[in-house]
This record gives structure tokens, C-alpha cells and sequence, in this order.
């Protein structure tokens, strides 16, 4: 088992289907799940970035 979030396992599932659409030549469908797979991690990616810097600059560190 691989341990992946939920919101990545979604993002995984839309890169499968554009794998799957490319082998079948359906290309218009593998770049329609290719552009929702990069969407996805582009959020995430925000996401993961912004937490950690407002986990720094809210971080109560000591100083009184």
C-alpha cells in the first residue's frame, strides 16, 4: 500500500486517465484529465507553501 492524501489519490486517478485516453488516442480526453492532474497539484502545491509560511510568520516563538 502507498500511503497518498485523498486530494492526491484524485489528482492520481486523473493522470491515470490521461495515461488512458492517450493509449486509446483520444487525445482531446487526454488533455482535458492532463490540464484537471496538473490543476490539482498546482492547488496543492499553493496550499503546502502557503501553510508553511504562515505557519512560520504565526508561530509564537518565546519572545515576550
Amino acid at each position: 500500500n502507498v500511503d497518498v492524501p485523498e486530494y492526491l489519490a484524485k489528482a492520481l486517478v486523473y493522470y491515470l486517465k490521461s495515461r488512458l485516453a492517450e493509449d486509446a488516442g483520444e487525445m482531446e480526453m487526454k488533455e482535458y484529465f492532463m490540464h484537471q492532474f496538473e490543476k490539482m497539484i498546482d492547488v496543492h502545491e499553493e496550499n503546502k507553501t502557503h501553510g508553511l509560511s504562515q505557519a512560520v510568520v504565526g508561530g509564537n516563538w518565546g519572545i515576550k
